[in-house]
């Protein structure tokens, strides 16, 4: 069996043999897994990219969303739902992303001066 185990500044990997390998090292964020054992997180030095990352160790941005996102869950069909600074994303296993809710704006950016 193999598998990952993760936190917010690394993710490894045991194999088959119980070898424990560290495979990616940095700041995290949003880690979630669908249905496949394949991980989805946020590097903290890109919060604007979800990256994939399969149980072969391969690395790859999965979206690319143009703004920060701060935390990602996965569904029973492994959308990939995203809650950014501009809105809730939906992100379906073919990659294809669209808008659930938002955008979301900061009241304190509309408030009008006199």
């Amino acid at each position: 069996m193999s598998g990952f185990a993760f936190n917010n500044s690394s993710i490894s990997q045991a194999a088959p043999a119980h070898i424990i390998n560290t495979v990616k090292a940095g700041g995290f964020q949003g880690i979630t897994a669908d249905s496949a054992g394949n991980l989805y997180y946020v590097k903290s030095t890109d919060v604007t990219k979800i990256y994939k990352l399969t149980l072969a160790g391969t690395e790859s941005v999965y979206a690319s969303l143009g703004s920060t996102t701060y935390q990602l869950v996965i569904d029973a069909n492994d959308n990939i739902y995203a809650a950014t600074a501009v809105g809730l994303k939906k992100i379906d296993p073919s990659g294809t992303v669209a808008t659930v809710a938002g955008p979301v704006y900061s009241w304190s950016k509309h408030v009008a001066c006199r």
